[in-house]
């Protein structure tokens, strides 16, 4: 097996200029939306400065204590971005079905938007660009198994101690509600687990 990508090392950091030609580079505002439900988006994004939160918004429906329903709209955050890293809606980049999930900026940033059909097209000749993309892909996946047997296996308790074990700097970096809602708990929650550490 080969080791994860390093995005901070030298050589990465040295292929910069080759990410950047192929694509744009957009700026984005705070609470800004880069990829929404609905819609297709044949766009890779890789971020140069910036964290963006990937979630689902779905409605919950739950009775208050005078027995009426309240609905209200809630995010399940399963993805934070920082620079240095890639992201996409995989469902609506290859033009299988509209997006279902949301890209959200959480700071002002900038990125590189990359066309997808023109670098599907680039891969084909090009070797390198085409092991650096399968490597990321794989990444993501160990990435997204590892965080499904954490939610499988860890209580919330145990989630929280692997973050801040795998991930320190992610503290301070994004909002404390956006960290609890990708552990899966409520930010009360995670402000007592942060007392007991």
């Amino acid at each position: 097996m080969t080791e994860p990508i390093n995005f901070k090392s030298t050589e990465f950091n040295n292929s910069i200029k080759f990410i950047s030609s192929l694509g744009n580079e957009i700026s984005f505002q705070k609470k800004e939306i880069l990829i929404s439900p609905g819609y297709n988006s044949q766009f890779v994004f890789f971020i140069l400065e910036g964290v963006l939160k990937q979630y689902y918004s779905i409605l919950d429906s739950s009775k208050s204590k005078s027995d009426k329903i309240k609905t209200e709209q809630r995010e399940f955050v399963f993805r934070l971005i920082q620079e240095g890293e890639f992201c996409e809606s995989a469902t609506s980049l290859r033009n299988i079905h509209p997006s279902s999930d949301s890209i959200e900026d959480l700071s002002s940033g900038k990125a590189i938007q990359i066309y997808y059909p023109d670098l599907e097209v680039k891969m084909q000749s090009d070797i390198f660009l085409s092991n650096t993309i399968r490597r990321i892909i794989e990444d993501y996946y160990i990435e997204q198994e590892r965080r499904i047997l954490s939610f499988l296996s860890n209580s919330p308790k145990q989630r929280y101690d692997e973050l801040i074990a795998n991930h320190p700097e992610w503290i301070g970096k994004f909002p404390d509600y956006v960290i609890a809602s990708f552990l899966g708990i409520t930010k009360e929650t995670m402000s007592r687990f942060r007392a007991k550490n």
